[in-house]
C-alpha cells in the first residue's frame, strides 16, 4: 500500500555527473545541496548544487559537452528547469561522453 505512481518532494537535490578518471575508466561524482533538513525551496537546492557541479568542472578541466554547457548556462542564469531536466541532462553528458570515448 506505500507504493506511488508519483514523485515527492525531495529533501536533497543531487546532480549525478559521469566523467573519465586518471585511468580512463567511467566514474560517477555526485553533487548534493547542502540545505536538506526539510523539502522547501528545491530550486535554491538545485542552485547549491549546481554550483559544485560548475566549480568541478572549471577545476578539473573537464570537456563541455551540451549538457555540461547548459549545467552552466542554468548556473549564469539562476534558472530551475525542473528536476526531470536535470536528469536527462545527467543522461544527456553520459551519452555524450561514451560516444567520444568509443
Amino acid at each position: 500500500d506505500n507504493y506511488s505512481e508519483t514523485g515527492f518532494l525531495p529533501y536533497a537535490v543531487a546532480i549525478h555527473l559521469s566523467y573519465v578518471d586518471n585511468d580512463k575508466k567511467i566514474r560517477i561524482k555526485h553533487f548534493v545541496s547542502d540545505s536538506n533538513d526539510d523539502a522547501s525551496d528545491i530550486g535554491g537546492k538545485f542552485v547549491e548544487a549546481l554550483k559544485k557541479l560548475v566549480n568541478w568542472c572549471v577545476e578539473k578541466n573537464i570537456p563541455d559537452t551540451i549538457a555540461i554547457s547548459q549545467f552552466k548556462e542554468l548556473y549564469r542564469t539562476g534558472h530551475f528547469p525542473g528536476l526531470g531536466s536535470i536528469k536527462k541532462l545527467s543522461i544527456m553528458h553520459h551519452i555524450e561522453l561514451v560516444l567520444n570515448l568509443i
